[in-house]
């Protein structure tokens, strides 16, 4: 009954934070038949080119995110050199720049007055070649900035491949694509449908490319902020449930997990020419390096100093100086401040509610586990919109709770927005072995507390805390929930650093980028790494 009574508890809390949000959304937009009609109209060719254009990029974004991920996890997994290591980092080095820093990092690496124009017509020519713009631009820079979650769920996959099957298939006489179609493939099909899954839906929801790098084309995020701003409310609300209803239909293509077992571990062969597999590993790093370079290189450019010149003229450590104002600091205080407790919240939220998931009556579960997918299912833009018509009047929808204009509103989005992937943690650890676990320490005599804290918290303590990390990360450098929701007294960062592109103050919005991206792969650095030494500590204290 205890764990029952913490899924209902779950179920109904949930549906309160997203379920009823998105019902006042859908009853607002039934409100608006001229909208609807709009679409269908002669006249609502904008809005169709913005549904095609944004679907077309997500589909393509996920093919080559799974494809290139399948790729690097295959190289870097199954063959032994020296810069494996390397090879292994290089695909989750964009973690660290958030979604707006990494997108301006690019405008100005590539575009038509960026630094590899300018190093082309200072010693090639005067006529660089045309740089990518419109889709192609957006796609380039989603497959670079979603290939982290797609690498990571492949490399799983390769990580959970039966070496037993591999053999008995090679000793059979198989042929590499007969391995390929009849081992290899249908256990890798969980994790390739889960990369695309979520690289498409990263992708429609996506804000920043579309916005800087879309150039005159139409896209659903974006045309949905324009359209709220200019104060077109009801085709506002009809394009949102256009872009929920079309990533939340992918949530009946969510892969399911294999049956847990205990495959033999895959083995990995020594490298046949192990100095070319370095330098591919070296090339690697320094193609995904590249954005922070130019961002690095950026933020010691004297504002107003490069206007028509190759390369920028001017440096100087003016812009970091700078950021010590405390009028400059204080939006990177404000996302820190909202980011951290929004994480701390969803940590204690996804023990609690991982553990009545994974190790309660499964008559709850599935209701909390659709309810809370749709959190991170449901675009960013659609979210916001969502919130911003449930708690912008004393709605039913919202309980009479009025936070559209108070300092609440963002950092409680920020929780919610994030939970799922860190109870998706804490299940997933919990579903494979952690309920054998606790039912052991209680049947050797522990109490019910004593075993969960005892025995299944340190099982689960790495992956909540590496899911936290991550979840920390994509708060600090939210930008579509935060453009929608944020009021004056908590301005993010996000913010801040679009407002000084703006202005054209390029030195300084790169340099506060600069120091986001060195503080969140700190966190990812070390909030993992504090949990394993904190359970490191509590083993030799317990033997």
């Amino acid at each position: 009954m205890r764990f029952r009574s913490w899924e209902w508890i779950a179920t109904l809390i949930l549906a309160w934070a997203v379920l009823a949000p998105l019902g006042l959304l859908v009853g607002k937009t039934v409100d608006q038949p001229d909208a609807w009609r709009l679409l269908i109209a002669p006249e609502g060719d904008t809005v169709r080119e913005a549904i095609a254009t944004s679907v077309i990029v997500s589909l393509a974004t996920a093919l080559a995110c799974t494809a290139v991920a399948a790729g690097l996890a295959a190289w870097s997994g199954r063959r032994r050199f020296s810069g494996r290591g390397l090879a292994q980092l290089a695909p989750l080095l964009p973690l660290s720049l958030p979604p707006l820093v990494g997108v301006m990092s690019f405008m100005f690496l590539w575009g038509d007055v960026g630094l590899l124009a300018g190093a082309w017509r200072q010693f090639i020519n005067d006529t660089p070649p045309p740089p990518p713009n419109g889709p192609v631009a957006v796609w380039l820079v989603h497959v670079y900035s979603f290939l982290p979650l797609s690498f990571l769920l492949m490399r799983d996959g390769f990580g959970q491949l039966d070496q037993a099957q591999e053999d008995a298939a090679r000793t059979l006489g198989a042929s590499r694509g007969s391995m390929l179609r009849g081992v290899w493939w249908p256990q890798l099909r969980p994790a390739a449908m889960g990369s695309v899954w979520i690289s498409f839906m990263a992708s429609m929801a996506s804000f920043s490319a579309p916005y800087l790098l879309g150039g005159s084309g139409r896209y659903l995020s974006t045309e949905i902020v324009a359209r709220r701003m200019g104060g077109e409310l009801d085709l506002a609300y009809v394009e949102t449930l256009v872009l929920a209803a079309i990533s939340v239909s992918l949530l009946f293509f969510r892969p399911t997990a294999r049956p847990s077992t205990r495959p033999t571990p895959p083995r990995s062969s020594l490298a046949e020419r192990p100095w070319l597999h370095n330098t591919l590993a070296f090339l690697l790093v320094a193609v995904m390096v590249l954005p922070h370079l130019t961002l690095l290189l950026l933020s010691f450019v004297r504002d107003g100093s490069w206007t028509f010149q190759p390369l920028p003229p001017e440096y100087t450590f003016a812009n970091h100086r700078g950021l010590w104002d405390p009028a400059s600091w204080r939006p990177l205080l404000n996302s820190l401040l909202m980011a951290a407790p929004a994480t701390l919240v969803g940590a204690i939220w996804a023990w609690g509610v991982g553990r009545a998931e994974a190790l309660g009556p499964s008559r709850g579960r599935p209701w909390a586990s659709i309810i809370g997918s749709l959190a991170w299912a449901v675009p960013a833009t659609a979210m916001g919109m969502a919130w911003l018509a449930a708690y912008n009047d004393r709605h039913v929808a919202g309980f009479g709770l009025v936070l559209a204009s108070t300092p609440w509103l963002l950092p409680w989005a920020y929780a919610i927005r994030f939970m799922p992937m860190q109870v998706r943690a804490v299940t997933g650890v919990l579903q494979a072995r952690g309920a054998q676990l606790e039912a052991a320490a209680r049947t050797l005599g522990a109490s019910p507390t004593r075993a969960a804290w005892q025995v299944t918290f340190p099982v689960v303590l790495p992956a909540l805390a590496g899911a936290s990390a991550l979840a920390f990360v994509l708060a600090v450098g939210e930008f579509v929930v935060s453009i929608l929701l944020y009021i004056p007294e908590n301005r993010p960062i996000s913010i801040e650093i679009l407002s000084e592109l703006r202005l054209f103050n390029l030195g300084r919005a790169a340099a506060m980028g600069t120091w986001i991206a060195v503080l969140l792969t700190s966190a990812l650095i070390l909030i993992p790494n504090a949990a394993k030494s904190w359970n490191d500590s509590s083993s030799s204290r317990s033997s």
